[in-house]
């Protein structure tokens, strides 16, 4: 063996370690032997440990396999029943946001749209508990009988499409195509108001599980109290009927000791009627009729031991009668204390009865309802009794309303220039996307269209029709000329006008941006004067950050507008004139912000000029 224990080590340094004394002999160190059984003990270990390690990893390996198979099985399970509802989370886009397929969808589009799941998964199992809860409850009341499986599916069901079709609002949301301001503050509003039905009614099963356990107690509350009244009535209807029977009973265990001195009266009659006619006899002996004087004091006392002993056997009867009265007494008492421990033990067990068997036995009913509505009922009395629990219920609604916002964040703050351009369905025409092009061909063919959108779908096709057939026949048909001076219909001056579309689309939005950022410059407040009062940024300072922030959103659109302009010059090609659906206008024709005099940024762009400035200005400074 090549172990050694720790005693080994710690003891030998003061001895050689192929010493006679520390390897043979009797004489070993005591830390040798100990040595020795560490080293015995470490071999047996192994052995067990190799005869026994086959088959607990075939086991390992066995029951791995197993949870992988039925970890498969409950995914594909999962997804049949999602995919019933429209997700498919078997994909890398389960709630199908690529739109438009793989035309214009960058890297940048596709980070976004990872966001986009995610944020749609949390509402998805957000919206999942909050309607399942709610349906749990209404199950409660509706499952019973024999319709209560078929009942119990559908509710297991009903979640499902409650939530689906809340994530279609979102979704619809996420891919809706927002390219003007109007558009966006009208989805805005119906999103808001959305929003809040959807997360006042969802907070409502949300609350009933915050507050499930006071619910709960709230109502075994109310069931102990009906539970209480039941039991009461039961005591008193027991013991109104023992009473009544005592009642009853009562004459009855009286007359039995009445009954003994009736039935022996007679008896004792007799014995009075002997006892009389005794003494009669010895009146008669006493007097001497019928004896001789010789025999008379032997008959006298004869007679007198005969009255004697019928007396004897009176008093004997009369006692004999008393213990019998007696006896029917006690029983008919003893009877009476029967009924009155047979009353106090029925009592005991009326309180020691379960609520359902006392319901069952007495009658009433004291289980509350526990259905949606009744524990929503519930909630709203302990809601209203604790400004705690409003506050609580308050939070529950705003963490709902939070959630929701969850969407209209993700659409307007956070995605990309690229994923806006992939949701935009006049961006997805020029980039030739066999689905929209057309929707743009029926335009350009259907008369009474307004002349924006005719011009629009004609501006689609001129830039695609090199690439696309399909176009280029519609333009044909509809003998379109066009702007080109040039037989036929080249491809290049076709790419060319749709490059100039593009740039013009490009060059319009980079300066509605850098509008927007010259507008938070212009109305920015910074401290001046100790800190005491806010003023807008010095005139300098705008300017030098207003050429920044052209440099930065707007100058290379604008130079790619120029390069297209210029390409289609130098090919003999007349550049054509701005597109009329662009309605803010060639970004070139419009005045230099940073130039614009003093007044006119205080009276349209919000700045307020900072003091200093002012007493500069002022006329008599």
């Amino acid at each position: 063996m090549c172990y050694r224990s720790g005693l080994f080590f710690l003891f030998r340094q003061h001895q050689h370690p192929f010493s006679a004394e520390v390897i043979m002999g009797e004489n070993k160190p005591w830390y040798v032997k100990v040595d020795e059984w560490v080293q015995g003990i470490l071999a047996a270990t192994l052995s067990v440990g190799m005869l026994f390690s086959a088959p607990v990893l075939f086991l390992i390996a066995f029951v791995a396999k197993v949870a992988t198979f039925l970890l498969s099985i409950a995914r594909k399970v999962c997804a049949f029943v999602l995919g019933l509802f429209g997700i498919d989370i078997l994909s890398d886009d389960p709630f199908y946001l690529r739109r438009y397929g793989d035309s214009l969808l960058t890297s940048a589009v596709r980070s976004d749209l990872k966001d986009f799941n995610t944020v749609l998964w949390l509402l998805y199992w957000f919206e999942l508990f909050a309607w399942g809860s709610m349906w749990s409850y209404v199950g409660e009341t509706l499952i019973s009988g024999v319709w209560g499986v078929l009942i119990g599916i559908a509710l297991l069901v009903m979640p499902l499409i409650f939530a689906r079709l809340t994530i279609v609002v979102d979704r619809g949301i996420l891919v809706m195509d927002t390219p003007s301001v109007k558009r966006r503050f009208i989805i805005i509003m119906s999103r808001v108001f959305l929003l809040f039905f959807f997360s006042l009614l969802n907070a409502v099963p949300v609350e009933l599980r915050v507050f499930a356990s006071e619910i709960d107690r709230v109502r075994e509350d109310a069931e102990k109290v009906e539970v209480d009244a039941i039991r009461e009535k039961a005591k008193a209807y027991e013991t109104e009927r023992a009473e009544s029977q005592k009642a009853t009973a009562a004459p009855t265990v009286t007359g039995q000791a009445d009954d003994v001195v009736a039935r022996r009266q007679a008896d004792r009659a007799g014995i009075e009627q002997r006892i009389e006619v005794a003494q009669k006899a010895t009146a008669r002996v006493a007097a001497g009729k019928g004896v001789s004087r010789r025999n008379q004091a032997t008959a006298l006392a004869s007679a007198q031991k005969q009255e004697a002993d019928i007396r004897a056997e009176l008093v004997a009867f009369d006692a004999e009668t008393e213990r019998m009265r007696s006896a029917a007494a006690d029983k008919g008492t003893d009877e009476l204390a029967r009924r009155d421990d047979a009353l106090a033990a029925k009592l005991f067990d009326i309180e020691a009865m379960p609520a359902e068997d006392l319901a069952a036995a007495y009658g009433g009913t004291y289980k509350m309802p526990n259905g949606f509505m009744a524990r929503y009922r519930t909630l709203l009395e302990i809601i209203e009794q604790d400004g705690k629990n409003q506050a609580i219920a308050w939070g529950c609604r705003l963490l709902m309303v939070l959630v929701g916002i969850m969407v209209l964040w993700s659409k307007f703050a956070r995605t990309s220039p690229d994923t806006r351009e992939y949701y935009r369905f006049l961006s997805q025409g020029f980039a030739n996307n066999p689905e929209v092009v057309p929707y743009y061909i029926r335009i350009a063919k259907e008369s009474g269209r307004p002349k924006v959108e005719h011009d629009q779908a004609m501006n689609v096709l001129r830039a695609v029709a090199g690439n696309n057939p399909a176009a280029a026949a519609a333009l044909a048909s509809l003998g379109y000329g066009g702007n080109v001076d040039v037989a036929g219909w080249d491809t290049e001056v076709f790419d060319l006008h749709g490059q100039f579309a593009r740039a013009c689309s490009c060059a319009a939005r980079a300066y509605a941006e850098y509008e927007s950022a010259f507008s938070a410059l212009c109305t920015e407040r910074v401290a001046h004067v100790g800190g005491l009062t806010a003023f807008g940024l010095a005139r300098a300072e705008i300017v030098k950050s207003a050429r920044a922030e052209w440099n930065r959103l707007a100058q290379g659109a604008i130079d790619g507008l120029s390069t297209v302009e210029r390409r289609m010059y130098s090919k003999g090609i007349r550049v054509p004139g701005w597109p009329s659906e662009l309605v803010e206008g060639d970004p070139r024709r419009k005045p230099i912000l940073w130039d614009l005099s003093d007044e006119v940024l205080e009276q349209e762009w919000g700045w307020l000029r900072p003091i200093d400035e002012q007493f500069r200005s002022a006329p008599n400074a």
